[in-house]
């Protein structure tokens, strides 16, 4: 197994490793690593999967409202709903 944190031949370093050798040599202070971005979904995601996920359930809502509930309340207001839940699902999720 490889050590990350050594430079002898035929040890490997890690690109985080590096790239925080190569900014000390720069004489530039290393930034700091953030954590993977908690969002409510369950998974890590980023802005395209999160788009496609939106996409995925207007489609599903829209299908699912004029099977049941069209006949009572206009699609307008799914619509209205999915684009709420679209802007919550890219921001937040």
């Amino acid at each position: 197994m490889f050590n990350e944190n050594t430079n002898e031949p035929g040890q490997r370093r890690s690109d985080d490793s590096l790239l925080r050798a190569y900014a000390r040599r720069l004489g530039k202070s290393p930034v700091p690593i953030r954590g993977k971005r908690q969002g409510f979904l369950p998974f890590e995601t980023n802005p395209f999967d999160r788009v496609f996920i939106s996409i995925l359930l207007m489609v599903a809502i829209h299908l699912l409202w004029m099977r049941f509930l069209e006949e009572y309340i206009a699609l307008t207001v799914a619509t209205i709903l999915t684009f709420i839940l679209t802007a919550l699902i890219v921001t937040r999720g």
